[in-house]
């Protein structure tokens, strides 16, 4: 027997009644079953369990700035402790130097013939001098003015909702910087600074783009740039050699253990640092970043790629490295991520871009997705971390390179300078 329904219209405002058969009602109540179970299932999501698993990620993000505020810390109090030490030194030591050579004076008076009251006043009243200057050390050399470490309230922010594009489109640059010359355009970021390669220059910048420090760069091109938190450095890297930068100080270090290979591209963890070599059938070698620079392992083809591609850019994140392959025979270009530990391909993704000879690169974006920056067909490519395409938007002039700057600043480097974006 057919039964009646009776349902609101929301748009006219009034009841209206309709006739539905048996197998129409059966339909329904399976419908609102369904909706009623899946509602129960967004509800039991809600629980506090799920809601713990939901905040993991986050904690475990807390955490890890704790703990490298903690060994910045750590290595601030060890450097500061040397210094230290090395200034008592030098004062013990020419304390020392005046003592003897009082000693070396009265010894020769002991001897001399002819010595006058005049000599012995000018030896005590060098002998009272010292001893006051040894008795005020103290006072004089050994106090520290000690500041107290200030965590601005911006340090850590909770994003309410920062996806990379609104609406498809990345917001127009904020500030702009232009190349004067012919300038790498690969730039790297930590927490506080921009490192990149202005005016024959190394330049650190802060975001607003203000230049805060530079350092003449005449080490060679520079093919890529990653930060390491363990060391406090950037890692410069060129065709052959490794350089480490202070931030603090601008100084420039070679780092002697690399081999002079061929170089492409690297990244670092906590603990390691990897290099790929640039050349067909490409090879990833792994280091120890601490206590020092140490070759641990060479991953070879099959494991880092096939023989007929090469690795043009290679980025870690949790665990994980992500990997721009080229492919020669059939002319494609992809990212790939893999576990960081056995290499096991975890997603790959093919690009629709076009072979060019520079490389195709890729920056770390929030929620662990990713940016792929083409210069050749001047696009960016937003890729999920399950790496599937999001989207495909222009971008002009031709970027060549990009990174995030905090969580909502995305800087990019193109033919002409470099753009800020406030997301």
């Amino acid at each position: 027997m057919p039964q009646s329904c009776t349902m609101m219209s929301t748009t006219y405002q009034h009841a209206e009644t309709y006739e539905l058969t048996e197998e129409q009602y059966d339909q329904y109540d399976n419908s609102l079953n369904d909706l009623a179970d899946r509602i129960n299932s967004l509800n039991d999501r809600l629980t506090t369990s799920n809601i713990e698993n939901l905040m993991s990620e986050s904690h475990q993000t807390l955490d890890k700035w704790r703990t490298d505020c903690y060994n910045l810390i750590d290595r601030y109090y060890e450097q500061k402790c040397r210094e230290f030490n090395r200034h008592v030194a030098e004062i013990v030591d020419k304390q020392r130097k005046d003592i003897n050579r009082i000693r070396s004076n009265i010894a020769t008076l002991i001897h001399k013939q002819n010595t006058v009251q005049k000599d012995i006043d000018y030896i005590t009243n060098i002998a009272r001098q010292l001893e006051q200057e040894i008795d005020e050390t103290k006072e004089k050399y050994l106090q520290l003015n000690i500041h107290p470490i200030e965590i601005h309230e911006k340090s850590i922010q909770i994003q309410e909702n920062n996806d990379l594009y609104n609406g498809a489109i990345i917001p127009p640059p904020s500030k702009t910087i232009n190349y004067l010359d012919d300038s790498s355009k690969i730039l790297c970021t930590n927490e506080r600074h921009l490192l990149i390669h202005q005016n024959s220059n190394l330049c650190l910048l802060d975001k607003e783009l203000n230049l805060l420090k530079e350092k003449s760069w005449t080490q060679g091109c520079i093919i890529d740039i990653c930060w390491s938190s363990t060391l406090s450095r950037f890692l410069v890297l060129t065709r052959n050699y490794l350089f480490l930068i202070d931030e603090s100080t601008m100084s420039i270090i070679r780092v002697q253990k690399i081999p002079k290979l061929s170089w492409w591209s690297c990244t670092c963890s906590d603990t390691n640092l990897y290099l790929t070599t640039k050349d067909w059938a490409s090879n990833i070698y792994q280091f120890t970043l601490w206590p020092s620079v140490q070759l641990i392992k060479r991953w070879q083809p099959p494991q880092t790629c096939k023989q007929d591609e090469t690795i043009n850019n290679i980025i870690y994140n949790k665990d994980k490295l992500a990997l721009m392959i080229y492919n020669r025979l059939n002319k494609t270009k992809s990212i790939e991520l893999r576990s960081a530990n056995t290499f096991e391909r975890l997603w790959t993704l093919d690009l629709n871009i076009d072979y060019d000879s520079r490389a195709v690169r890729c920056c770390l974006l929030n929620h662990d997705e990713w940016l792929v920056v083409d210069w050749n067909t001047s696009n960016l490519f937003h890729i999920s971390n399950e790496g599937k395409l999001k989207l495909t938007c222009d971008y002009n002039p031709s970027p060549s390179c990009a990174a995030m700057f905090g969580t909502n600043i995305l800087i990019i480097s193109t033919v002409d300078g470099i753009n800020l974006h406030k997301l």
